[in-house]
Order: structure tokens, then sequence, then C-alpha cells
């Protein structure tokens, strides 16, 4: 354990959007150790390290003096590609976590766990997912079930461990801006080129939070851990929850930001896959490769959204330094405004 005034913590997956954030957030009260993989970063102290390997590729004694650091280990690595076959998904996924678990144990360390939010909709995912084409490239229950099962195996840590569950992370609450491109990016680009229906509809909730708030939650917990490990919450749900806007209401953000700007493009129709498979959609024969890869993929990725219900949110839930509080519906909104700008600044 280290004997400095400031704590070390590794972390995972600082490369990424939700890594980047974290590591960012943690700065101010932690020494930041990158555990990277082939992507490298600029800022931190990097190790470079094999996920699914044994000792995460280390030889043993950089194992040992890696734990020996460590005051606290945030794993926020992981793979996200929904066109991923299971084994390779797992190979990151489950197999990645259960050797940062490792790491975590052998330095006696808390462990916070970045998970996914939609781990909570595998269920429903599975249920519904034959409603999608069988040619469709995407099978979000892959993932899903990666996440969960990598879930299920940390019940057997022997120490202080938070899972995070966050919904849509989305660019930095202030201006929208992201290091990398996500799913919702594309779905405001296609909006606002005039794409005249969605495959999703329009009632569900579209839960999403600023990956900078994202970051907050993951360094309160952090101090926590390092200071009070018994008060560490076991499961963390850093998402917006009843206060996460309808698609409908986002789509029409867009649509009137398109028309402010002086190109007006129409509002989508929805059609509801729970309602009516994929298949049914009227023309579906005539439609293009590319039309009905797109309507597949939004169809497939809409069933993570679920049927309008809200997830838990556990921003202001207890009593946390530093603990974002609750999103309101206004701020939301914002921050769904901001990412549309982002956006659109990008196209």
């Amino acid at each position: 354990m280290s004997q400095v005034s400031r704590p070390v913590v590794l972390v995972s997956g600082v490369s990424g959007v939700v890594g980047g954030a974290v590591a960012r957030a943690l700065v101010p009260d932690f020494d930041v150790v990158a555990l990277t993989g082939r992507r490298r970063v600029v800022g931190y102290e990097q190790i470079r390290v094999d996920l699914p390997a044994r000792r995460l590729g280390l030889t043993a004694r950089d194992w040992a003096a890696l734990a020996d650091r460590a005051d606290l280990v945030v794993h926020a690595a992981g793979k996200a590609d929904f066109t991923d076959d299971p084994a390779a998904m797992a190979a990151v996924n489950v197999e990645g976590a259960a050797r940062v678990a490792e790491l975590a144990a052998a330095a006696h360390a808390p462990l916070v766990h970045i998970s996914s939010a939609y781990v909570a909709r595998l269920d429903f995912v599975r249920e519904h997912e034959d409603r999608i084409p069988a040619e469709c490239p995407i099978r979000p229950s892959v993932y899903l079930a990666s996440k969960a099962a990598a879930e299920r195996d940390l019940a057997a840590f022997d120490g202080p461990l938070c899972v995070v569950r966050p919904s849509v992370v989305m660019g930095d609450s202030a201006d929208g801006a992201t290091s990398a491109r996500q799913s919702i990016h594309d779905q405001i680009r296609l909006v606002a080129r005039g794409m005249p229906v969605m495959a999703v509809g329009g009632h569900v909730r579209l839960d999403m939070l600023p990956r900078d708030v994202t970051g907050q939650c993951v360094a309160a917990l952090a101090a926590v851990a390092v200071t009070d490990p018994a008060a560490l919450p076991g499961l963390f749900w850093a998402t917006a929850g009843y206060a996460a806007p309808t698609l409908r209401t986002t789509t029409e953000l867009v649509v009137r930001e398109m028309a402010r700007r002086g190109r007006p493009v129409p509002s989508p129709e929805f059609f509801e896959t729970l309602k009516a498979p994929l298949t049914e959609f009227p023309g579906w024969d005539g439609l293009s490769s590319l039309e009905r890869t797109i309507l597949m993929c939004q169809a497939a990725n809409g069933l993570m959204l679920g049927d309008g219900e809200p997830f838990p949110s556990s921003l202001g839930g207890f009593p946390l330094l530093g603990t974002p509080a609750p999103v309101r519906p206004e701020e939301a909104l914002e921050h769904f405004r901001n990412d549309v700008e982002f956006t659109l600044r990008r196209r």
C-alpha cells in the first residue's frame, strides 16, 4: 500500500470516454496510474497491460510491485462493440474484469467497477430480440450478457467493492465536448439529415449523463473507498433517472435546432418494434440495404431503452462528499442540447 500523502489509484480504460473522464476527476486528490493496452494516453504514468491475460500480462515481480503501490483500483476498461462475437466480448469484459479484481485483491485495495445501467435490461432485450431481423449486424444482448457475467463474478470479491452502472455517457455538461463519437451522435446526425422514421418508440426515455458528471460520481466513490471503505455502497446508478427525456422530446429538439439554423427537416415518425416486427415496417422489402441496416441497428439499440420505465438513480441519494446532485429534467435537456450543438459543429 502507498505510504505517501496522496493515495495511488490504478485506473483501466483511461483512453476511453468513461475512463478518461474518471481519471480527470481523480487527479485533484489521487496519483493516477493508467493501466493501458494498445492505445497510449497523455498526462499519466502508464503501465501497459493485457486485460484477459494472467496477471494482466505482467511478470510476477511487476504484478507484486504494482499491487504494493495501489490504494484503490478503478476498472473502466471494456469492449462495447455490438458486432463482436460472444467469445471476444467475454475475453475483455468478463476475463479482463476478473484479472483487475485479482489485482485489487492482491493489493488489499477497494475496487470500483464500471459496468452499465443497461445490464438491468438484459432479460427485456433477450425477450424481444427476435423482433429484429437475423441479418442485423449488431446484437446488444451479447454485450449486456458479458457485463452481467462480470458483475456476477465480482460477487466473490472479498473486499470493499462498488459496481457503478452508468447509462449513456454523453459529452461534458458545459459544452457537449467528448473524446470520441458515440452512438447518440450518430442518431443526432440522422435526424439532422432528415431521417423520416425512427425504429424505436417515441415514448421511451433516453437516459444520459455527461461524462464529467459521471467522473465526479466515481471520484466521490473513490474518496469514500480510501477514507471509509465500510461506507462504500455496493451499487451506484450513475443515471438521470426520472429526469431522462423521451426520445420524442430529444428528436424534436434536434428538429427545432435545424429550423433555427435555416435547414429545416421533418419530424420523424416512430415505428415501435415492440408492437410489430421490423419486417412489417411499411415498404420494408423496397428499402435499400443501407436503409434496412440503419433501421435494424436503431431497433436493436432501442431495445436497451426498454419500454419507457426510468432507471433508478443514486445521484444525491446518500451523503457522499462531491457526489453530484440529482439531474433535473431541464438540466437533462440542456445537456442534450449541448450534445446536439457539439455534433452539428462536427458534421
